[in-house]
């Protein structure tokens, strides 16, 4: 057996630093045209400040996190899974030892939002099996440097810079855009504006807000005042701070002058946009990472992000193990360099299984089937009832295809089967229908909008009454009485949603 280099058992420690957490258009610039020249220092710093965006942050620990829950299968390089296979059975165990998904996900985060990644492999001997494991240590790429007159790589270290050897199974470099100048093909480069666009629109909102906030106190003095009494008077205003009360010598005057500008819409639409574009630009799609509106949120990966994305990252992701460290991991352990690959089942379980999988549950109606097969809907109660196959009547629901552990918009937060909880799938799948079919809720949101208008617009405690008064009076009844009944419907079926569970 093939015994590692020193240089492949040496373990390398990073300086100590301080990222930048500053950043204007200026820096964004500075930094990128730093990374034309190979130096990727301020380019990191602000591939690392991005990420303490929330959305930022939220959509891609889903792409991440969303690959690393996927079931894995070790192939040969015929695509194949060996049984008994002692590479395939070892690899299966050594695998997460190696390469905790937290330490992978982060060196696959690098490579997205800066376009490379660098991780060190401090070679360890397992204690249970003796076998030589090649356990991950992530770099901050901000020690990164590219030589663009040898095209070679080097990293700074405690004792100094050094070439990277990426042929020895001592570094790993994760560019999933690319080898040739992966920094151009990285997200922080349109990431940046939209996130400083966001940024500053949430320090004028603050702005905006301690305006609205802290009116002006304004005083007069009488007709023949000196000098000495308005200053005494603008002292006195100055001090106040939260006294409600105030008493004035005959003449005088407070008044407050409050800021009438209503623009905080400006603000929160800029926010809006830039979160959106942020989304897409990770995800592919406009697409939260909330799942919201019960049981027809979405339940894996795919509902999130978009499926050629998600096939690239595992694409990218398995390569780079493969002809890397599994090579050697391969070596040092068994002798040969026909390495195992890792793959993550990227494909979704089908429609048509998903579907088969609802009808023999119970929990699909009439028209939600024939939505799927694209016909138009029935009219009255019959397109609303819940359906089930002749093979599943009058007996426990088959189960689900093979390689299928959850239905689309049927996932139980719990982690618990699906067959287990009819009662509330249905319940849940009827107060959605009952929420999205409403139609007097429309009415309704016209009544609260028009109600904080009017609460926007008053002056004083009597004008507010005054305008509500005035607004009651063009209300629609039925509008609330519509409201009322969604809402004693949906408490009927989620009582007896429990009650046939229970």
């Amino acid at each position: 057996m093939t015994k590692p280099e020193a240089s492949t058992t040496r373990i390398y420690r990073a300086p100590a630093y301080t990222t930048r957490d500053e950043w204007d258009p200026a820096a964004i610039k500075r930094a990128r045209r730093a990374a034309e020249l190979g130096n990727l220092r301020m380019a990191a710093d602000l591939a690392e400040y991005l990420q303490t965006d929330d959305r930022i942050n939220g959509v891609l620990r889903t792409r991440l996190q969303g690959l690393m829950k996927l079931d894995i299968r070790i192939e040969d390089s015929n695509g194949e899974t060996k049984a008994n296979d002692p590479t395939h059975d070892a690899l299966e165990h050594d695998l997460w030892l190696a390469y905790p998904e937290d330490d992978l996900a982060e060196l696959q985060a690098w490579g997205i939002i800066l376009g490379v990644g660098l991780g060190e492999h401090r070679w360890q001997i397992d204690a249970d099996t003796g076998r030589l494991l090649p356990r991950l240590h992530v770099w901050h790429p901000r020690w990164l440097r590219f030589d663009t007159e040898t095209d070679t790589w080097h990293v700074t270290t405690r004792d100094g810079e050094t070439q990277l050897d990426l042929d020895d199974g001592k570094w790993v470099l994760f560019t999933p855009y690319g080898s040739s100048s992966p920094w151009r093909k990285g997200l922080y480069r349109s990431l940046a504006h939209f996130w400083l666009l966001k940024r500053y629109a949430l320090i004028d909102w603050g702005t905006y807000s301690e305006a609205h906030g802290n009116p002006l106190r304004v005083g007069t003095t009488p007709e023949g005042s000196t000098k000495p009494d308005r200053e005494e008077l603008a002292a006195d205003l100055q001090s106040m701070a939260g006294v409600t009360g105030i008493g004035l010598p005959p003449g005088f005057d407070v008044k407050l002058v409050e800021a009438q500008a209503k623009t905080a819409e400006t603000f929160e639409r800029q926010i809006q946009m830039s979160d959106t574009a942020i989304a897409i630009s990770i995800a592919g799609q406009n697409l939260t990472t909330e799942v919201s509106g019960g049981s027809y949120a979405a339940a894996t990966v795919h509902d999130f992000i978009r499926r050629d994305y998600i096939e690239h990252d595992e694409q990218v992701l398995s390569t780079t193990l493969h002809n890397g460290p599994l090579k050697w991991w391969a070596l040092f352990n068994f002798g040969t360099d026909e390495a195992p690959w890792l793959r993550w089942n990227t494909n979704p379980n089908s429609e048509q299984e998903v579907v088969g999988y609802h009808l023999e549950a119970g929990v699909i109606t009439r028209n939600e089937m024939r939505d799927r097969l694209g016909l138009p809907p029935l009219d009255g109660p019959i397109g609303d009832e819940l359906i089930r196959s002749k093979a599943g009547q009058g007996g426990p629901p088959a189960p689900p295809p093979p390689g299928v552990t959850s239905t689309k918009g049927v996932t139980l937060a719990s982690g618990d089967d699906p067959r287990t909880a009819r009662g509330f799938i249905r319940g849940q799948l009827y107060i959605d229908r009952l929420a999205a079919r409403n139609t007097p809720l429309a009415g309704l949101q016209r009544n609260a909008t028009q109600l904080t208008t009017a609460i926007q617009d008053a002056t004083s405690y009597d004008d507010l009454f005054k305008r509500i008064e005035a607004l009651h009076e063009t209300m629609d009844p039925d509008e609330v009485a519509g409201l009322m009944e969604a809402l004693i419907m949906a408490d009927l079926a989620g009582r007896h949603a429990v009650i046939e569970d229970a």
